[in-house]
């Protein structure tokens, strides 16, 4: 485990083991959201994952766990597989796997608590249809089909998600807020820019639970931004569909 100091003086904790950074992660899932999650490699799952498919969280993830790693399962939960194998591959320095390891998580994390995901919904027996999922390009999937490239990853996701970073930095982990939110994939202004459009409502939220943040209205620079990205990725689609 390896620390650096912040310009305050406070300790950033950052692992250069992937291994060690899930067990950290597990012990700071529980302060981020309220609750307990599952987290673990798809090699663990035997998940053979294609298409560019970095993590996923699906309700029948948990069934998975329980299938394939049943000493680890303690009943439904909501649920994060990190495919593992680009990050032991050399693909990445130690460090870099890492990063890219807690960014995959952020955003994972993220959907769970946008889609206000329980361990009641996780009681779903129906483990091989997922892995028959992770065999298709995700950009095929039916949630992240159709022209719209930021479905799945909207204003609530957006936000949460820099709700779930500030939380956090505040408890003393760091984590890259870019790579966790990759905006050019999804055609929209980037994570900083939203983030500095929500000004200092993270801050002042940081003890409140999690899952009401997304019920209160949007701060009006951030709306304005989610709008203005909207307006323009409806423009886009409709004149490329006038080219065809």
């Amino acid at each position: 485990m390896k620390t650096r100091t912040r310009l305050d003086g406070s300790r950033v904790i950052h692992s250069l083991a992937i291994d060690e950074r899930r067990d950290e992660w597990r012990r700071l899932i529980p302060q981020l959201i309220g609750e307990q999650c599952y987290l673990v490699f798809s090699s663990e799952l035997g998940l053979h994952c294609h298409g560019g498919l970095a993590g996923l969280t699906a309700i029948g993830l948990s069934a998975l766990i329980g299938q394939a790693m049943p000493d680890a399962y303690r009943g439904p939960l909501p649920a994060i597989a990190v495919v593992d194998d680009h990050l032991r591959d050399g693909s990445y320095s130690p460090e870099g796997s890492a990063m890219v390891f807690d960014a995959i998580v952020l955003h994972e994390l993220s959907h769970i608590v946008t889609n206000s995901v329980t361990p009641e919904m996780c009681a779903v027996p129906d483990p091989e249809s997922l892995r028959d999922l992770v065999q298709a390009d995700w950009r095929e999937w039916k949630s992240h089909s159709g022209s719209l490239r930021w479905i799945g990853h909207d204003s609530r996701f957006i936000r949460v998600l820099i709700h779930l970073w500030s939380r956090m930095r505040s408890r003393g982990h760091w984590t890259s807020l870019a790579l966790a939110f990759s905006h050019k994939s999804y055609g929209l202004a980037s994570a900083e820019r939203y983030r500095l459009a929500l000004g200092d409502e993270p801050g002042d939220f940081d003890f409140r639970p999690i899952g009401e943040i997304t019920a209160l209205p949007m701060p009006p620079k951030f709306q304005k931004l989610w709008t203005d990205d909207v307006v323009r990725s409806l423009s886009s689609v409709q004149v490329s569909k006038g080219k065809k």
